[in-house]
């Protein structure tokens, strides 16, 4: 009995014994399958680290690859009251995981690869709807300068302060996204780090133009100078490499035996300033004159207006009503 001897420490030793942290790191290389084994390192798991962020899709199931993929995590004794059984068939039952006391990179599981992909059926638009949740005082402390509403409807949150939230993330295009809080079951959520059980999605929110051309964290959508695939024997040298009405000298001689050309209605694309740009940037369409290019009309987008008058294959800008083509309409041109 141990009761019998009483409780009182005194004269006694320090006891070097101390209580094992259930959720301390633990290496678990000699209980792995062979399976495990083979695909694994031998220190697989045995500190905090985001072990499976380049080989996930090899070493998992397509349902189980998700953002996680790229969480700092660890083993952890099935005790520990974060535990979550291990993927890995045959092991569910006796690997144990947790992220709880791993330090996150936002930034990083913000970039994550392997995102689910949601598709956007109405269902799924509905189960991701902004849920208007407001932070509690205690999470938005943390963050200096956070609005009250940070979160709650679609928006671009974080531009302006991203790095300052954020200070150990990779900053990217990221920063400039629309997004909100929503329910766990939108099949696009994301598992926020800075306010633990809840869920953020982009899925339902448009990207804002103005966020997305003035984010100071990304230059995916200025003009990238470059037009390798391009014809520019046809289009020009320059062709597409800065803003410009690239189009607008001879549209219909360039254009006008293609899929681009309407003769049912105005063809004033062909004034449109655009050029190409990263493929990264979220304001752009596919080239169909060179693979793997995109190009944005948006990120030029304060050029003025014009129109295209079919009776000279010229771009026109106009302050009047004066009718342009086969589809006339009864605008006035700034």
């Amino acid at each position: 009995s141990y009761s019998a001897c009483g409780a009182s420490s005194q004269n006694q030793p320090e006891c070097k014994w101390k209580a094992r942290d259930l959720c301390e790191c633990r290496n678990v290389y000699d209980i792995m399958d062979d399976r495990m084994k083979d695909l694994f390192p031998s220190d697989y798991g045995s500190s905090c680290m985001a072990w499976d962020s380049l080989s996930c899709e090899a070493n998992y199931a397509p349902d189980q690859v998700d953002s996680w993929c790229c969480k700092s995590w660890c083993y952890v004794d099935r005790e520990c009251p974060h535990a979550i059984a291990s993927l890995n068939p045959g092991m569910e039952n006796i690997l144990f995981w947790a992220d709880q006391k791993c330090e996150q990179d936002a930034g990083f599981i913000a970039q994550c690869p392997y995102k689910k992909t949601a598709d956007d059926s109405d269902a799924n638009y509905e189960k991701c709807q902004c849920l208007g949740e407001a932070m509690p005082a205690s999470v938005l402390v943390l963050m200096a300068g956070a609005p009250a509403d940070y979160g709650q409807q679609c928006a671009p949150h974080d531009k302006d302060k991203c790095d300052t939230w954020y200070p150990n993330a990779a900053h990217d295009m990221w920063c400039c996204s629309s997004w909100c809080w929503v329910s766990s079951q939108c099949p696009d959520a994301q598992a926020s780090s800075i306010w633990p059980g809840h869920y953020y999605s982009s899925l339902t929110c448009d990207w804002n133009v103005n966020a997305v051309l003035n984010c100071k964290y990304s230059k995916a959508c200025a003009c990238t100078g470059n037009n390798t695939g391009v014809d520019t024997t046809k289009l020009g040298f320059s062709y597409g490499t800065t803003c410009g009405a690239w189009d607008s000298a001879n549209c219909r001689g360039f254009w006008g035996s293609t899929s681009y050309w309407s003769n049912d209605s105005r063809n004033d694309w062909c004034c449109e300033h655009w050029c190409y740009v990263n493929e990264t940037c979220p304001l752009t369409d596919e080239s169909s004159l060179a693979s793997n290019m995109k190009y944005s009309y948006e990120v030029c987008a304060e050029t003025p207006a014009a129109a295209y008058k079919e009776s000279t294959n010229t771009c026109e800008t106009r302050g009047s009503c004066e009718c342009f083509g086969a589809a006339a309409v009864n605008v006035e041109w700034q």
